[in-house]
């Protein structure tokens, strides 16, 4: 190489770092806008580069470092929103700014040749540079994928709600590099939130989440949170896109892009996450955004699992319950019939016994005797009869076929105020249309209400009522008692306590029914069942 070349490229190298910043900002960052200002860093590095291209033209090597610097550089602009595609047109236009400038200062006063051997060398450092931020950026792609994927894997294990709430924010920000993370769910049309995170501020998360926050949202809202839950789409928020948009779930820096994601939109429960880019992420960049896609969709799945295992837990709990119940009802029926059959069956076989061998004895001495005896062992044997089929129509309720379900019920109930003292209203109709099935779910449904206003509510009253509404048989079962929390007693479910209420669902849903609980502490509980009625014809 010509060191004429060599010696104007190190006395001007300022110059030629200045040409080729200014080319950059003119040609680059004007395409990504006025927020990506060039700082001392970015100079110092395209100077280094100068550098080192005029020592490789005189044969010496890269400076110790130099690749490093340029590998962070990738990645630290990769925040900035430049893809690889990008990064390496930036140094294309490094490349064609440095050939520029070697037409402009050195093509005059040099040969073609000179000239020629000089940008052959340029393109072989260039190439170097490409294809070293190219591998560098490509592996912590790789990295970040593995590292994305794995920590996917771990949702799919999750069955505990309490858990993966937490998960969902702390996750995304330890493995996926973002500040902070809400994750809302919807309740009556608001949003409340149950998990966050900060992975800069360890007591930011319980913080924020220590008073208690209810943030209504409308379909017909204007706010961001409104577009993106109801939207059902993945809004960006930029450092560029300041002022603000209307946002009232928290105040993100004014220095940070967010994301607002909705999760399980077609499921339930439905959610909305927030997530906080690091501080001086200006915006988050199209890869990052599929990657909230597909967070979004496997936590959406994790939730939806978490709630069907949720269920059938509790089914198995009801089943469970059910079946100890059939148990322990069989054992005591058991029990119950072989007292009455000793006391009262057992006991009239015996002097049937004793009045046979009577008879017997007296039949040759004393006919009369005798006949007297066979009398007495024939009223014996009819009152043996009937006892026999009382214990036989006790084992079911067989007014349900004599009396109808009507009739039954409000015997029944007769029957519970007098015992229990608890004044008992009932308003029937509609109820001759159920299959005979239903029939026994319902009364056995009611056995169960009754049951629990005399054991749990401290009512006074209690009303029973029946409509037909709509092709669909409506029974309402209401009390003046003492009302409960319906969030406690599920809590109370999963540790296998106060499960009449899911026995009673379980029973109205296997006949195709709805049933529905409305209770509140002091205004007493109200239970709806609605069953389909069968056609007239």
């Amino acid at each position: 190489m010509d060191q004429e070349i060599i010696k104007e490229l190190e006395e001007n190298l300022e110059e030629f770092a200045s040409f080729m910043i200014e080319r950059y900002k003119n040609k680059v960052i004007s395409q990504k806008g006025p927020l990506f200002a060039v700082d001392e860093g970015t100079y110092a590095l395209v100077r280094q580069i100068c550098l080192n291209f005029i020592n490789q033209l005189k044969g010496e090597e890269i400076k110790e470092g130099f690749m490093e610097d340029l590998k962070r550089l990738a990645i630290a602009r990769e925040s900035q929103g430049f893809e690889l595609n990008e990064l390496i047109g930036t140094l294309n236009e490094g490349r064609e700014t440095a050939w520029r400038y070697f037409k402009k200062k050195l093509g005059s006063g040099e040969s073609h040749d000179s000239l020629l051997e000089a940008m052959e060398a340029l393109d072989k450092y260039y190439n170097e540079l490409i294809s070293t931020i190219t591998a560098s950026y490509l592996e912590a792609q790789r990295e970040k994928i593995t590292s994305f994927n794995k920590m996917l894997n771990k949702f799919r294990i999750l069955l505990g709600k309490g858990e993966l709430l937490d998960r969902i924010t702390s996750e995304i920000c330890r493995e996926m590099g973002y500040s902070r993370a809400v994750f809302f769910i919807h309740e009556q049309d608001a949003l409340l939130p149950v998990s966050a995170y900060s992975s800069e501020d360890e007591h930011w998360g319980r913080i924020y989440m220590e008073p208690m926050r209810y943030y209504p949202i409308s379909p017909f809202g204007s706010n961001l949170e409104s577009k993106s839950f109801y939207g059902e789409r993945l809004i960006i928020v930029g450092k560029m896109d300041l002022p603000l948009p209307s946002f009232i779930l928290l105040t993100p820096p004014p220095k940070s892009a967010f994301a607002l994601v909705p999760v399980n939109p077609a499921g339930s429960p439905k959610g909305l996450l927030y997530v906080e880019g690091s501080e001086g992420q200006i915006l988050i960049s199209d890869r990052e955004v599929e990657h909230l896609r597909i967070y979004a969709d496997t936590v959406g799945l994790a939730l939806e699992n978490a709630r069907l295992y949720r269920e059938v837990f509790l089914k198995g709990r009801v089943l469970d319950h059910l079946m100890s119940r059939v148990n322990t009802a069989h054992e005591e029926e058991r029990s119950r019939i072989a007292r009455e059959l000793h006391d009262s069956v057992a006991q009239m076989l015996l002097k049937i016994i004793y009045s046979t061998g009577f008879a017997l004895d007296f039949l040759k001495e004393e006919p009369g005797l005798a006949a007297e005896e066979m009398e007495e062992v024939q009223a014996q044997a009819k009152e043996c009869l009937r006892e026999l089929r009382a214990i036989m129509a006790n084992l079911r309720p067989s007014s349900l076929e004599i009396l109808g379900l009507k009739e039954t019920i409000c015997r029944y109930a007769e029957q519970f105020e007098e015992e229990y003292g608890i004044e008992t209203v009932v308003d029937l109709s509609g109820m001759e249309r159920l299959s005979h099935s239903a029939e026994l779910a319902i009364f056995r449904i009611l056995q169960e209400a009754l049951t629990n206003i005399r054991k749990h509510s401290g009512a006074g009253k209690a009303e029973i009522t029946a409509r037909e509404r709509n092709g669909q048989l409506e029974l309402i079962i209401k009390d003046n008692g003492k009302g409960f929390d319906l969030s406690e007693v599920e809590d109370e479910q999963e540790r296998g306590r106060h499960l009449g209420l899911l026995a009673m669902k379980e029973r109205t849903e296997l006949i195709g029914g709805y049933f529905h609980v409305d209770s509140n502490l002091g205004l007493g509980t109200v239970i709806t069942i609605q069953l389909p009625l069968m056609s007239k014809g």
